[in-house]
């Protein structure tokens, strides 16, 4: 709106002039203009612009009235387009100086659920871009320049894309466990690594093999390969190409099951069997053989020292196939030799039960672990015989040393009524002196026969 002036006339009081309901129309308006302006229509703003000064790369032009202000830079410090507002000039948040395009001197909060880089966009990390992470179109890549590319964390779970299977899980303190189709196969323990399953290598094994192996252990073994074996093998097949047995070892080997040998045999060291074991051939060991289970030797075996088993019975048999015949058999009893066969000893020595100083009481003749008897008694101390350890199938006999201290009348029963060759049971030395008797017992104790060996004996 132009400015509205009040008519003042020609002179005073001539009539001319605007009237006072008029002029003060106009007056009105023009504020009404200034207010619109300047401020809210019916309240001026809080302070006017007196002067501006001009920025980097800013001019001004005009000093009253409109001011035109235009920016001096080429293609202007910001620019707004259809895309958005753009500029040419380095841009800085939390500095003064930016030294490139986007220079962030404090932490950035996104609120946004993420950030996206584009393909073949490359984040930079290090003054010398040591660390980067990029995906370039196929495949996502995470590149270290620099030293170690560490993860801190106290469990490092890898999990596919869909994270519904895991493919490895490193623990502090615990396991590396790998899987396979969400199934663990391999993992560490505190002793070494575990095996789930079948464990094969297209090169072989080298090294020191110790420990158990359980399962199938196929292809040829040598001293080297199998250096320092010192577990079990429970179960083993191996076959050389012209199908003798592919194995040489010069420590223990322990089988739990089958074990068939279908040539010759050597072993220079133990051979422990805990299976049902067949040597068609000779076999030869250079020190122990010891059986737990079952062994059929169909040809030669000699050993310095055969032992076993621990659970059944050790049978040898003369002859071959189903014409064999039981010669001997070794229980956790003693021998028993096949009816009309012979034992021809050599060297033959027995072992001595020396019961000490007997208390007064009952004290037992265990035949099934020993043969000579010596106690020691004192004085008229009442000591009482008993047998114990007999099989009512198989017949005993033993010798009974008495070692008399002291003096006096010997008081010396048997609770098992023995019949003494005479008659009667003879007078016991009443001296420090030894006497010696011998007993037989043919069914089981019903009736046992003694006879005096010697009395006296200082």
């Amino acid at each position: 709106m132009a400015k509205l002036g009040i008519s003042t006339g020609i002179s005073p009081d001539d009539g001319q002039g605007d009237s006072l309901l008029v002029a003060g129309a106009k007056i009105n308006q023009n504020f009404n203009e200034i207010y619109n302006l300047c401020g809210s229509g019916t309240t001026l703003a809080p302070g006017i612009v007196t002067s501006l000064l001009a920025g980097t790369n800013i001019s001004l032009s005009g000093s009253t009235g409109q001011i035109t202000v235009t920016s001096t830079a080429a293609g202007g410090v910001w620019q707004e387009t259809g895309a958005g507002i753009n500029t040419v000039a380095n841009v800085g948040f939390g500095t003064t100086n930016p030294q490139t395009a986007l220079q962030v001197g404090t932490a950035i909060s996104f609120t946004n659920t993420y950030s996206q880089f584009k393909d073949g966009i490359v984040a930079r990390y290090g003054d010398a871009a040591d660390l980067t992470i990029q995906h370039n179109g196929t495949n996502s890549i995470i590149k270290s320049d620099t030293n170690d590319l560490q993860f801190h964390t106290d469990e490092l779970r890898i999990l596919d894309n869909a994270a519904s299977e895991t493919i490895a899980v490193f623990s502090k303190d615990g396991a590396a466990t790998f899987y396979y189709d969400d199934t663990a196969k391999f993992r560490t323990t505190g002793a070494g690594t575990s095996t789930i399953g079948i464990s094969s290598a297209s090169g072989g094994f080298v090294g020191a093999l110790t420990g158990n192996v359980t399962g199938n252990l196929e292809g040829t073994i040598n001293s080297t390969a199998i250096s320092g074996f010192g577990g079990t093998i429970t179960r083993f097949k191996t076959t050389n190409v012209d199908g003798s047995l592919g194995i040489s070892t010069f420590g223990t080997v322990a089988i739990s099951t089958d074990f068939t040998v279908g040539q010759d045999a050597t072993i220079t060291r133990n051979l422990k069997v805990s299976g049902i074991t067949t040597f068609s051939g000779i076999t030869t060991t250079g020190t122990d053989a010891f059986v737990a289970r079952n062994m059929s030797v169909l040809g030669i075996m000699t050993a310095t020292t055969f032992s076993g088993p621990q659970g059944g019975n050790l049978q040898v048999y003369h002859g071959t196939g189903g014409g064999a015949s039981k010669i001997v058999e070794v229980t956790g009893t003693g021998v028993t030799m096949t009816s009309g066969k012979k034992l021809h000893l050599s060297g033959y020595s027995e072992q001595v039960h020396d019961m000490g100083t007997l208390s007064a009481g009952s004290h037992a003749l265990d035949v099934s672990t020993y043969s000579t008897f010596v106690a020691t008694i004192n004085g008229t101390t009442g000591i009482t015989f008993t047998l114990t350890g007999q099989n009512p199938a198989r017949t005993y006999s033993g010798v009974l040393v008495l070692k008399f201290t002291g003096t006096g009348t010997r008081s010396i029963t048997f609770s098992f009524a023995p019949k003494w060759s005479g008659g009667s049971a003879p007078t016991w030395t009443a001296t420090a002196a030894t006497d010696i008797v011998s007993f037989f017992t043919p069914d089981n104790a019903t009736n046992t026969y003694f006879n005096v060996l010697g009395l006296g004996y200082a």
